[in-house]
């Protein structure tokens, strides 16, 4: 095990707030940025990526964890030039960056660049993205291994946290369900979700004993929109009949998605088989308890 001093660059978004709040707790000296909280944190903007700011600092840095990025499909897809100038140019200036100050560049990829045709994807099964953020993140997987020797890149699939009612897609659901109004839930969306929690551990896990190159951090188990909330419907105690079951191609136009990611942590699995997912049923157990049980029979 190493002893790392982290920075978590962009840590204002939903990952970055929640590591920094992780590593922050066990040392101090944890270091964020953000493009929007100048006044706490240190300013850092993708557009013009500079680390100068560390000059100022007694702290040796060794690990960075990047999570400032343009993570939005729509985006990406109706503003490709902008999202690609700091998802991708703006993202391997830094890594360049930070290969000259010694410090081991952490990176996000996404599930989104597998095309959803295989029944399974493993950390080395091909890519083929059919949308431009997953194009994107392909191109920051092809070119980094270029730039640095000693990286890891975090290939994320859908995250959600039940810790509190936040806007996670889980909590989103949930509130959607206890509603009693009718909702549309896609049965034909499959993936695998990950616990923000589960997230965390696992990248600290391969950052402290120092491990490379590029892993699926996702659940193991598969479902869909239309089995989650069924799920959330039996555990809240609430009837399921105004859950529709429908395809994700009747919600309309829009960025291509893969419909079928069936991602497994093969790699992480294999190198540290003692490694414990929360499952599904689990986070629905714990999720439950802002949704108070009732015998309301959706109408």
């Amino acid at each position: 095990m190493t002893d790392e001093k982290i920075i978590i660059i962009g840590c204002s978004g939903y990952v970055g707030s929640q590591l920094f709040q992780f590593y922050n707790s066990r040392d101090a000296e944890t270091l964020g940025t953000s493009r929007h909280d100048s006044k706490k944190h240190p300013y850092f903007d993708l557009n013009n990526p500079s680390l100068d700011f560390l000059d100022q600092l007694s702290a040796k840095y060794t690990t960075a964890i990047i999570c400032a990025a343009i993570p939005n499909i729509a985006k990406c897809e109706n503003a490709p030039k902008e999202t690609f100038s700091q998802n991708v140019l703006g993202t391997l200036n830094l890594a360049q960056q930070l290969v000259k100050r010694n410090i081991k560049p952490v990176f996000f990829s996404s599930d989104v660049v597998f095309d959803g045709k295989a029944d399974l994807y493993q950390d080395e099964s091909a890519a083929n993205p059919i949308n431009e953020y997953g194009s994107q993140k392909l191109l920051l997987e092809q070119l980094v291994p270029k730039i640095c020797d000693d990286y890891l890149m975090i290939r994320l699939s859908k995250t959600f946290s039940v810790e509190r009612q936040d806007e996670t897609f889980l909590h989103q659901l949930a509130k959607q369900v206890y509603s009693g109004k009718s909702i549309r839930a896609a049965s034909d969306l499959v993936f695998n979700p990950i616990n923000i929690s589960d997230v965390i551990k696992a990248i600290d896990l391969l950052i402290q004993n120092n491990c490379n190159g590029t892993y699926n951090i996702s659940g193991t188990e598969t479902t869909s929109w239309y089995l989650l909330a069924n799920q959330l419907a039996d555990a809240i105690g609430l009837s399921k009949n105004k859950i529709e079951e429908t395809s994700i191609d009747e919600f309309g136009k829009g960025a291509s998605r893969a419909k079928k990611l069936n991602v497994q942590p093969k790699k992480l699995l294999s190198e540290f088989p003692h490694f414990k997912f929360s499952t599904i049923n689990e986070n629905i157990q714990t999720l439950k308890k802002f949704y108070p049980s009732t015998t309301r029979i959706l109408q």
